[in-house]
């Protein structure tokens, strides 16, 4: 069983995520698809919908009744058109929005990911890392060069707002002396 961890989610969203088992069902055979998927999601969790198609299963959930500070774990079991049966954990961190919109750390760690899966020297935590509905080791080289761009901009807003909020200037300023040699 391999597992995903996505962003996190503010107890107000609705949120749609989606499972791609296109290596996995390469892997079987050239022709595999997807004939069934289930999905058992924890309590505090609302399933509002739940789809497949014959490489990927997708499900919406309602986080309203979700607690801030859990990480929930929901699974996804398909079945495959030659009875082969897969498992998949989606890790969905819930955390106050507040929280979660100015952490430079989470930014650096995803910019990090990306970088290391551009280098082809990511581990198999940061290939799991999850930017929107799609997991860092599905992306292309050209989503993740432009992801590589957003995260770089997020990161250096969030330290940017660290810094005026303990009190710093907006804008850093660097001093440079000359020295007649």
């Amino acid at each position: 069983m391999s597992e995903t961890t996505a962003d996190p989610v503010d107890p107000g969203d609705k949120k749609t995520f989606t499972q791609d088992y296109t290596a996995l069902l390469g892997e079987i055979s050239a022709t595999e698809k997807i004939v069934a998927s289930a999905w058992s999601v924890p309590d505090g969790l609302t399933v509002m919908s739940e789809a497949f198609d014959d490489t990927s299963a997708t499900i919406k959930i309602d986080f309203a009744n979700a607690a801030i500070g859990v990480n929930y774990s929901c699974y996804n079991e398909i079945t495959t058109d030659s009875g082969e049966a897969r498992r998949r954990a989606l890790v969905i961190p819930v955390r106050d929005s507040a929280s979660f919109s100015a952490n430079a750390a989470e930014y650096k760690a995803t910019l990090d990911a990306i970088r290391a899966a551009i280098a082809k020297t990511a581990t198999r935590g940061q290939l799991r890392r999850q930017i929107g509905d799609k997991t860092i080791e599905w992306m292309s080289v050209e989503e993740l060069m432009k992801a590589e761009t957003r995260f770089q901009q997020l990161y250096n807003d969030a330290k940017r707002a660290e810094r005026v909020a303990q009190g710093g200037s907006f804008m850093t300023t660097i001093r440079t002396r000359f020295v007649d040699c």
